[in-house]
C-alpha cells in the first residue's frame, strides 16, 4: 500500500480545517486590485466560506492526512 500524501496545492487553497472537520476557504477576488471594488464586495471577500458537499468530498480525498 502506498504512503498517504496530502496534495500541496489543495492545502494552499484552503484556509483552515475546524475541529469538527469543516473545511473553510477564502472568497475569490480578495487579493488583487482592491481599489476598484466597492465596500460590500471587499467585506464579503474577506470572510471565510465553508466548502459545498461536493467539493468537500473531492477535497477530502486529496488531503487524507489533514481531514479526520
Amino acid at each position: 500500500m502506498p504512503k498517504l500524501k496530502n496534495s500541496k496545492t489543495v492545502l494552499k487553497r484552503i484556509k483552515n480545517i475546524t475541529s469538527s472537520g469543516k473545511i473553510l476557504r477564502r472568497h475569490m477576488s480578495a487579493q488583487h486590485r482592491m481599489h476598484g471594488k466597492n465596500k460590500k464586495i471587499k467585506q464579503r471577500s474577506a470572510r471565510k466560506e465553508q466548502l459545498t458537499p461536493g467539493f468537500y468530498k473531492r477535497t477530502k480525498k486529496l488531503i487524507p492526512m489533514a481531514v479526520k
